[in-house]
């Protein structure tokens, strides 16, 4: 059974030479409501992530980080109710992430 403890906050690594990976580490993480994913940029550029998906009309309804420079972080708290979060990066959208947001329930 997962725990609380084992679904806290996330953080995402955007690795050095992202634009040519097309890869987010980890790029699929589980969280709880109420909890907060920080992206560490370590490529040499800026990356600004969104969520939804790049051709939908409801992107960045629940995040949008705005530029996020080389070798800084930025954080979100993921305040939506359960379900399937896409994201991706705005400049190079074949590079995509995934937020799955789940209700733990004490008995079955």
């Amino acid at each position: 059974m997962l725990s609380h403890d084992k679904l806290g906050d996330k953080v995402i690594i955007i690795p050095r030479g992202e634009s040519m990976k097309k890869n987010f580490e980890p790029r699929f993480v589980i969280m709880l409501p109420g909890q907060t994913v920080t992206w560490i940029n370590r490529d040499t550029v800026s990356h600004a992530l969104t969520s939804g998906e790049p051709d939908g009309l409801i992107s960045g309804k629940i995040f949008n980080t705005g530029l996020i420079p080389a070798e800084e972080s930025d954080r979100v708290t993921i305040r939506s109710n359960i379900g399937i979060i896409p994201y991706f990066y705005s400049v190079h959208p074949s590079e995509r992430g995934t937020i799955v947001v789940i209700l733990l329930t004490t008995a079955l």
